[in-house]
């Protein structure tokens, strides 16, 4: 190792990834990423509920435009999971607009009935199959037009012709 210890004492320890760093604040917006909550869904709800009361307390101060799910929104797929996840998420509603991606673990019945496309019908462009499962939005913020693809985990060719034509 460079400095002369060994690979353990050279690794960073995640808290030092972020304590005593100057908290950034020249930006004219920020997105957020939530991903892979699955065990924390599954395991320990107030936590899950935790992430999502922090970006609703804090969309306005800290510029917050769009949050991106990356899925694998449960661990198990269960209801009592699904539940959970649904009331944490949809805290965002009317405050920050918002992606959800079904990860391996989401059960695609479960993810339709959970957060059918009609809930989000004002906010997506276009959608694969009349789901939430791959769909397209448009997000505009400031003079910065995005394009937004969510696709379902491991997306078909059909699903990727789709998207390759818009």
């Amino acid at each position: 190792p460079p400095s002369g210890g060994t690979d353990e004492e050279n690794i960073p320890h995640a808290d030092s990834w972020f304590t005593n760093k100057k908290e950034v604040t020249d930006y004219d917006y920020s997105f957020c990423v939530v991903g892979d909550t699955q065990v924390i869904t599954e395991r320990y709800p107030d936590k899950l509920a935790g992430i999502y009361d922090w970006i609703v307390d804090n969309a306005e101060a800290k510029k917050i435009k769009f949050v991106f799910g990356l899925g694998d929104i449960t661990e198990k797929s269960a209801q009592a999971e699904w539940d959970r996840a649904k009331n944490a998420i949809h805290k965002m509603d009317g405050i920050v607009p918002y992606s959800l991606v079904r990860g391996n673990h989401d059960g695609k019945s479960a993810f339709n009935q959970t957060f059918p496309l009609s809930d989000y019908k004002d906010e997506i462009l276009e959608s694969f199959d009349g789901t939430m499962v791959n769909t397209c939005r448009k997000l505009t913020v400031g003079k910065i037009n995005y394009l937004i693809f969510t696709l379902d985990y491991g997306p078909s060719n059909a699903v990727l012709n789709w998207v390759g034509g818009l």
